[in-house]
């Protein structure tokens, strides 16, 4: 069983929307993100997506026009764990995230502060993380399916783990961007949260792109050819959770 664990592990490394800061290409700016999941009452998750649609993104939308922040999405649950929805932002600093925080819920308790409680009777429990994105394919358009891989690691050894990303898994990863079979990809590190130390994503047009994707991943992560620094990545981080999201809202 840990075997298997380890190998998907390695596959979805594969995955968001995440470089460094000081990248002067634009297409690759990253930043900071900050997301909540939601738990939510399956039989009324479509009052939760109707606020999102109607209240919640006009402001967003606005908000990435005037540059308070450089992107936004929601998302809601196709497979995996207890999250039913996610509402993120992407911002260029951490103080930036804090500050869009604050400015972003006054205007939205000002447009219609019942309607936005309402959210919390729908999904009366969340999360809240804040990811500093480390590499991937910067802030761009999305495909419509995504994958996360929520990963545990050795506190000691994530910095080895990004560096592992950067030099040998992300050319891979590259690699299905430039050929447009992935729409994009991404891996983050904790700042603020819970459990899980890092995130990572991939979006395409559908699922089974991404599973296709996945599994030819693996194949050349632990094929006769690997490198061997895969290996070390999973022994890192060697515990993960899974989910796939569609993604319902965006404007990056």
């Amino acid at each position: 069983m840990k075997i298997l664990i380890r190998v998907s592990v390695i596959a979805l490394l594969i995955a968001v929307p995440f470089s460094a800061m000081a990248q002067e290409d634009e297409e690759k700016k990253l930043g900071f993100v900050y997301a909540t999941y939601f738990e939510c009452d399956a039989s009324k998750e479509w009052m939760a997506d109707a606020i999102a649609e109607n209240l919640f993104a006009p402001i967003y939308n606005a908000a990435v026009d005037d540059g308070t922040i450089l992107a936004w999405g929601w998302m809601a649950h196709h497979t995996g764990g207890h999250w039913r929805r996610i509402l993120y932002r992407v911002s260029g600093t951490l103080e930036g995230t804090l500050d869009a925080q604050k400015a972003i819920a006054d205007k939205v308790q000002a447009a219609n502060a019942k309607i936005a409680g309402e959210l919390a009777v729908v999904c009366p429990s969340h999360e809240d993380y804040i990811w500093e994105q480390v590499v991937g394919s910067g802030i761009k358009e999305r495909g419509a399916a995504s994958f996360s891989v929520y990963l545990e690691c050795d506190s000691n050894e994530e910095q080895r783990a990004d560096e592992i990303m950067e030099k040998v898994l992300a050319p891979i990863y590259d690699e299905y961007v430039g050929d447009g079979k992935l729409s994009s990809w991404g891996f983050a590190r904790h700042i603020v949260g819970g459990e899980y130390r890092r995130l990572s994503t991939m979006s395409a047009a559908d699922f089974k792109t991404i599973l296709k994707i996945r599994g030819e991943i693996i194949t050349r992560l632990t094929g006769d050819d690997a490198p061997a620094e895969a290996k070390e990545f999973w022994a890192i981080c060697d515990e993960h959770v899974d989910y796939m999201w569609d993604i319902q809202l965006e404007k990056p």
